[in-house]
């Protein structure tokens, strides 16, 4: 959403270094971006399950999201595409290996984590049901939030964190 943040943190999910960082932020600043924080993100999935090279969210000029009154910015649009063609262009042809150690930078995690910790089971689909930063229970596979008599707070499965 908006047209400058170029996401490093998911929730408690660090996407990439300072190392990969150092070498963007020239490029960053050249088109008014600059590293920020951010939440729901399908690179946050990708990382959670184990993906180990930097990646990022980039704002790409939508506003209003998931409303009546959402709308696209095509100067926006042009200009992260402009980003995106500048970053693979000066660093496409270098891997940038990221394994974040996330929890490292917040000393403070709670004990559920928003998009990691599985809180229950989907009544519908019986996978593992999820929260979002506000608590909030989803189903990523159903990709829907539920209701309290939606998903069993029993977890069948070894698989918690």
């Amino acid at each position: 959403m908006g047209n400058k943040d170029f996401i490093q943190y998911g929730g408690y999910t660090e996407l990439f270094g300072p190392e990969f960082e150092d070498k963007v932020l020239p490029l960053l600043v050249k088109r008014g971006y600059e590293p920020s924080e951010g939440y729901l993100t399908d690179v946050v999935e990708l990382k959670e399950r184990g993906l180990d090279i930097a990646v990022a969210n980039i704002a790409c000029g939508y506003y209003n999201p998931h409303t009546d009154q959402e709308y696209v910015n095509i100067q926006d649009v042009i200009n992260c595409h402009a980003l995106v063609k500048e970053i693979i262009e000066k660093l496409g042809h270098e891997r940038h290996d990221h394994f974040p150690d996330w929890l490292s930078d917040f000393p403070d995690v709670p004990e559920i984590l928003p998009h990691i910790t599985s809180i229950g089971v989907c009544l519908d689909c019986e996978s593992e049901v999820k929260v979002d930063e506000m608590f909030h229970p989803y189903c990523p596979k159903c990709n829907t939030y539920l209701s309290d008599s939606e998903y069993t707070e029993e977890l069948p499965f070894d698989r918690v964190a």
